[in-house]
């Protein structure tokens, strides 16, 4: 999940649950950058899982486990979508927020409105 300045850092997947001292595979850990591993870290120590259930399944069924298949983010019935723009691409942004803008709209509403109308829902 995203490109940081620092480059990516490695983070287990599961924040409960797991045995003190259990052993590790490569499968237990993501890349992440430093601001999405700040944020996971921020989630996950927000989670009531986290907190005081400390169920494994709840872990892996949460975005910050596995981004590419989830129920859930920290137990909320959310979904995300983070996208960078790099490069070449940051004129597509710009436009996007200028057009945004233009109609008073935010930009994630924009984005969301966008969607719907493209996927006809």
């Amino acid at each position: 999940i995203g490109r940081g300045e620092y480059g990516p850092l490695a983070d287990l997947r599961l924040a409960a649950g797991e045995a003190e001292g259990a052993a590790r595979t490569p499968n237990d850990f993501m890349l992440l950058c430093p601001s999405a591993n700040r944020a996971k870290s921020w989630s996950c120590e927000h989670c009531p899982n986290w907190l005081v259930v400390k169920d494994p399944a709840v872990c892996r069924a949460c975005y910050w486990a596995y981004p590419e298949s989830y129920t859930h983010v920290a137990t909320l019935e959310q979904r995300r979508l983070d996208v960078v723009w790099d490069d070449h691409e940051v004129v597509d942004y710009e436009l996007a927020r200028d057009h945004a803008n233009s109609l008073g709209q935010e930009l994630p509403g924009f984005v969301k409105a966008a969607l719907r109308k493209l996927t006809g829902t």
